[in-house]
């Protein structure tokens, strides 16, 4: 499970353990007004998160920040996906 997300308006709480390490996230996002540059995933199967910070200032160089970030993160998050599916083959 898992989605990168930049207007995600609740809260996600994950919770896994292996052996004596444990992951305990909570997200949430509210996005401000004409902007968005931020995203995330949280995915419990994969125990693990993401979280990129767009710059809102590249727009003066022609980048979209929030496009970027979104981009980013769902290629990490399908990279993982698809690494943790070929280990458990």
């Amino acid at each position: 499970g898992g989605a990168v997300s930049s207007t995600f308006r609740s809260c996600r709480h994950f919770a896994a353990k292996s052996g004596r390490l444990q992951l305990t996230l909570g997200a949430g996002c509210i996005p401000k007004a004409g902007s968005g540059e931020d995203a995330f995933f949280a995915s419990w199967s994969l125990s693990a998160f993401g979280l990129a910070d767009g710059v809102g200032g590249w727009v003066d160089r022609g980048v979209d920040a929030g496009k970027f970030s979104r981009a980013l993160l769902r290629h990490v998050h399908e990279r993982m996906r698809s690494r943790s599916a070929a280990l458990q083959r």
